[in-house]
């Protein structure tokens, strides 16, 4: 006769276990806010967004989300480039031809 693994019950058990794991409010650092994934945040709004400090200007569509890693912000574009551009100026470090 074949033993069943005990191992997947064991996990789901500890999983059970870990704190946060039956809660039903959020702080918002779960994806899209809360447990039914509505994506509304239970904050006040901002009153006036602040004007950017710069813009860069790429040769094609920026279509994903900047990586911004210490002073330097990381993003690929439409044109074929992976940019990489200072964060307090705006100016470009280097740029690679991705393709």
């Amino acid at each position: 006769m074949k033993r069943k693994s005990l191992f997947p019950v064991l996990l789901f058990s500890l999983l059970l276990l870990l704190p946060g794991c039956g809660r039903q409010d959020s702080d918002g650092s779960m994806e899209r806010a809360d447990l039914q994934r509505t994506g509304v945040f239970a904050a006040s709004p901002v009153a006036k967004l602040a004007e950017p400090s710069w813009r860069f200007q790429a040769n094609g569509a920026v279509l994903t989300a900047p990586l911004v890693v210490d002073e330097t912000v990381y993003f690929g574009s439409a044109d074929g480039n992976f940019y990489a551009v200072d964060r307090g100026t705006g100016k470009q470090r280097w740029k690679f031809r991705a393709g």
